[in-house]
């Protein structure tokens, strides 16, 4: 994951489950379905895979939730000279202007790539239809998280752009995952998902490291 790991450091990748195979890796060591991810097809976008593969490619037991957040890849001259795979290296100013190499402006500047919401500012880097379809053959039933994290939207910091952003991310795909409904369009099957409870639990009582050695 960017901005886990330094801007010194050669890669970002310091995500284990970053791909698939470890993924799969993990869910062999430890086979209690509870041990789940929720999948956010941006990352694979990023490493140019496409995520209806790794979808069909994939244990549904283990897709808890699927964030939607889309990517633009830039063709920027980060990308260029660093390639699409690796981020932007920390070296020195000095030798970057005279390679003419371009560097990151700070810790979050790495990467080649501008974090989007479907259908708010442009077309992304990921086709959701046949995304959300793929999802669908493999019986995907679970929860869609938002993860507005779009440069157009909720990163502008305007709570006007961030609303707009969530509403558009919903219209974009309705007409995939809801029933069209006459004279109402595209509309949540209220039937098949009641308002959530309100748990009856007691709250856990906070235990320090100290208390537990």
């Amino acid at each position: 994951m960017e901005g886990w790991s330094p801007a010194t450091a050669p890669a970002t990748c310091n995500n284990l489950p970053g791909c698939l195979a470890a993924r799969k890796l993990m869910y062999a060591l430890i086979p209690g379905p509870a041990h789940g991810e929720t999948y956010d097809p941006s990352h694979d976008v990023w490493q140019n895979i496409d995520p209806c593969d790794v979808i069909r490619a994939s244990d549904m037991n283990r897709i808890h939730r699927v964030h939607v957040k889309g990517t633009r890849n830039l063709r920027s001259p980060g990308r260029i000279h660093w390639g699409a795979l690796y981020p932007m290296q920390n070296v020195t100013t000095e030798l970057a202007e005279q390679a003419g190499v371009p560097i990151p402006a700070h810790e979050w500047d790495r990467h080649h790539y501008e974090p989007m919401l479907p259908g708010f500012g442009g077309n992304d880097s990921m086709d959701w239809r046949a995304f959300l379809e793929t999802l669908m053959q493999r019986g995907f039933e679970g929860p869609f998280v938002v993860e507005n994290e779009a440069a157009h939207s909720a990163h502008t910091g305007n709570l006007g752009a961030t609303l707009q952003g969530f509403q558009a991310a919903v219209l974009c795909l309705a007409p995939i995952v809801w029933p069209l409904v006459s004279d109402v369009g595209y509309r949540l099957d209220d039937s098949k998902w009641p308002p959530l409870a309100t748990p009856d639990a007691k709250d856990i009582p906070v235990r320090s490291m100290t208390d537990l050695a």
